[in-house]
């Protein structure tokens, strides 16, 4: 988390009051209650990205020693310990956390040290807006086609070449099916064979199960699954003008 982050820390002590959404502060709305389950929930609102608001579920696991919490739209709200150093504190993420890798791609809120977060946890830093984050809504949907072909049809892509019927190629790639448009780009998995993360990646190569390729942005995921009409959250999907 980013010494930028701590200026705005150090405002508000100083001066009482926190800078504007430009200065890097975004004031969010919390509330808390308990599911059927006896499960924790907590509410966030007015976070620019609509993905992540909504109520967070306690999840069974911990992670730091600490609950962490899903939504509906695969978003995360989890407490990140420093174990690749910057600051502690509670991140929102499109990725499910394992409690090393600082993510926090929804923001983040400072802590010196641990505690649950309540209603005055309202400023929180580095909340993307929807003109700048690398998260993007494409719409989904499967279908079975010609010969018993599988179809995954996309739209909403800023790209127009990325949108259409992808249709399952013969081969595999990464011991799972790819897939091709009619307008020659192409949707696979990526299973890190030159690290980063796992997912769903297009692009306007064809794949070799091997290059980190997503000229068309990448769906993350921890392990392999395939994809169906939850995945809508996908990064970078104007990674390539080329």
């Amino acid at each position: 988390m980013n010494k930028f982050g701590l200026l705005c820390i150090f405002f508000f002590f100083i001066f009482g009051c926190l800078p504007n959404e430009q200065d890097g502060i975004t004031n969010l709305s919390l509330s808390f209650s308990e599911n059927t389950e006896g499960k924790k929930v907590i509410t966030i609102e007015l976070h620019p990205l609509e993905v992540f608001n909504g109520e967070y579920i306690e999840q069974g696991e911990k992670i730091n020693n600490a609950p962490y919490f899903k939504n509906k739209n695969d978003s995360y709200l989890y407490f990140y310990d420093q174990a690749e150093g910057g600051e502690k504190g509670w991140s929102l993420d499109h990725r499910k956390p394992d409690g090393i890798k600082d993510h926090y791609s929804g923001g983040w809120y400072y802590l010196e040290k641990f505690k649950e977060l309540d209603e005055s946890c309202t400023g929180w830093i580095a909340v993307p807006t929807g003109n700048n984050s690398n998260i993007s809504n494409l719409s989904l949907s499967i279908n079975k086609g010609v010969g018993g072909k599988k179809e995954i049809s996309i739209s909403l892509h800023p790209i127009k070449d990325f949108n259409g019927i992808y249709i399952e190629q013969i081969e595999k790639i990464n011991n799972a099916s790819y897939f091709r448009n009619e307008n020659g780009r192409y949707l696979y998995f990526y299973d890190q064979a030159e690290g980063g993360e796992k997912g769903w990646s297009l692009d306007h190569r064809k794949p070799d199960g091997i290059k980190d390729h997503y000229s068309g942005g990448w769906y993350y995921l921890d392990e392999f699954q395939e994809l169906d009409e939850n995945c809508t959250n996908w990064n970078e999907l104007d990674q390539g003008i080329f």
